[in-house]
């Protein structure tokens, strides 16, 4: 199997890759209302609409602080047993290939935010909403 990414740099936010400025992160919960912005014709590699409609599925988007209207990726997971499957992982179409705006570990920090382990501990109400069981 071959996988065609690049990890670009290690971070613990993304970096914008003229200035250097790095900005500050946060995951949150894909809203319906977001959805017009994450489609094929706009760059998108997957189709985000079949990961959320699959109610086994939880999508979440990641966003910086200063922009959290703009999404800087995405990542679909579920509940396995014993663990969390990540289903899908994608960079926002303007954070990948040499005009990129951003570098950083985009796909990683969202998969590292939405964990099982780091789930348990957020709030009751997004547990309850993306893991029932928890």
């Amino acid at each position: 199997m071959y996988l065609d990414f690049e990890i670009d740099k290690l971070s613990h936010s993304i970096e914008n890759v003229q200035t250097g400025k790095s900005y500050e992160t946060e995951v949150l919960p894909l809203l319906k209302s977001d959805m017009k912005q994450i489609l094929k014709k706009n760059g998108w590699q997957f189709d985000w609409a079949m990961e959320v409609k699959n109610p086994a599925k939880s999508v979440f988007k990641l966003v910086t602080l200063q922009q959290p209207e703009v999404i800087q990726g995405l990542v679909s997971i579920s509940k396995e047993d014993g663990y969390v499957l990540m289903n899908l992982i994608e960079s926002s179409p303007v954070n990948f290939g040499k005009n990129k705006i951003h570098y950083g570990d985009i796909g990683c920090r969202a998969y590292w935010w939405t964990s099982y382990d780091n789930l348990r501990t957020r709030s009751s109400t997004i547990n309850s909403k993306i893991f029932p069981k928890l």
